[in-house]
């Protein structure tokens, strides 16, 4: 830097700076704008206008809500009492104009509360009272479907109650019951239209599914037997034709009902084969499923030969009885749905 420079730098330090407010002539303090007289105007009134002087405001007289008092309120004040709302000259008289007086639910007496406070129009002295008195009832009055009388019930059941008791239940549920008659005795009997059924009893409904006895008719339409001694229960139809054979049947042999009524294991007689090679005896008739696995002529002269042994005459069975394995073989070992 120059002399010059350094010069002219140090003659603007040592001469005192003016204040920015306009017409004031007054040297500003440190490095703030302003003198002292502007910057504590700027403090007081946020910026360099001068306070105003002269006579305050008169503030408007009103009347109190509560006492009818007058007094001397605020400009927010007057302008609520333009619009209809109340004032009041004091907190106290704003407390007191928020309080009520009710009696007890309970005891009946005088209660004070505060407006808030009080919900349903009830309120009580003290807890006992609270916890004496009933609750309001909040359900809805209804019309019996029954005796026509009116009943209250609760809010839950508004919608689903229609009647006033249990008498009145049962008489509507009798008056809606169906007779009909029983599919074993014939005796008529009534009931509700859900439970109806198709037997009078537990007893007669037993009797028809066992016929005579033997057994039952299960849900599929077949008469099954029970065998005791720990085995399975077995169809009847099985068993008759088991019985015929002098065998068990294989599980690759079912037996169909001729006339399609799966409980009419009818039998007249042994197996005997018509002349359309059909094995029967009364309704029942024998069915085989069984196959070759294979398509060699070998395995299927085999499997022609043990059919020979099962099912052909005396003469055939004991030429041919070495063969009765390979149908053995072939089965299942679970048997297929007969008819």
């Amino acid at each position: 830097m120059s002399e010059l420079t350094q010069s002219n730098a140090d003659d603007r330090s040592q001469q005192p700076e003016k204040c920015k407010a306009p017409n004031c002539s007054d040297s500003r303090i440190g490095r703030l704008d302003w003198c002292n007289r502007h910057y504590q105007r700027i403090r007081r009134n946020g910026d360099l206008e001068p306070r105003k002087t002269g006579p305050k405001p008169r503030l408007p007289m009103l009347k109190c809500a509560r006492c009818a008092l007058s007094f001397k309120g605020t400009a927010r004040q007057a302008t609520a009492q333009q619009d209809g709302r109340p004032v009041y000259c004091s907190r106290g008289c704003q407390k007191a104009a928020n309080l009520v007086t009710l009696p007890c639910a309970a005891c009946g007496a005088d209660v004070v509360r505060r407006a808030v406070d009080v919900r349903n129009g009830r309120t009580f002295c003290n807890a006992e009272c609270r916890n004496r008195a009933s609750k309001p009832r909040t359900g809805a009055t209804k019309e019996c479907l029954q005796c026509g009388t009116d009943f209250y019930v609760i809010k839950a059941l508004a919608e689903t109650a229609r009647y006033c008791s249990v008498p009145c239940k049962t008489a509507a549920a009798r008056s809606r019951q169906v007779t009909r008659e029983c599919d074993h005795c014939g005796e008529q009997y009534t009931r509700a239209p859900s439970t109806i059924g198709r037997f009078c009893s537990k007893p007669c409904e037993h009797a028809f599914r066992t016929g005579n006895g033997a057994g039952y008719i299960n849900a599929d339409g077949y008469r099954v037997i029970s065998q005791g001694s720990g085995k399975s229960a077995k169809g009847e139809h099985r068993l008759v034709v088991e019985r015929l054979l002098g065998r068990l049947l294989l599980p690759t042999e079912t037996v169909h009902h001729v006339n399609g009524v799966r409980h009419d294991n009818r039998a007249d007689g042994p197996l005997a084969m018509d002349e359309r090679g059909r094995l029967r005896s009364g309704n029942l008739e024998l069915w085989s499923h069984s196959h070759p696995r294979g398509q060699e002529i070998g395995p299927k002269l085999d499997h022609a030969r043990s059919l020979l042994a099962l099912y052909g005459t005396p003469e055939e069975q004991e030429r041919y009885s070495e063969y009765t394995h390979v149908v053995t073989v072939e089965a299942r070992d679970d048997a297929p749905q007969d008819d």
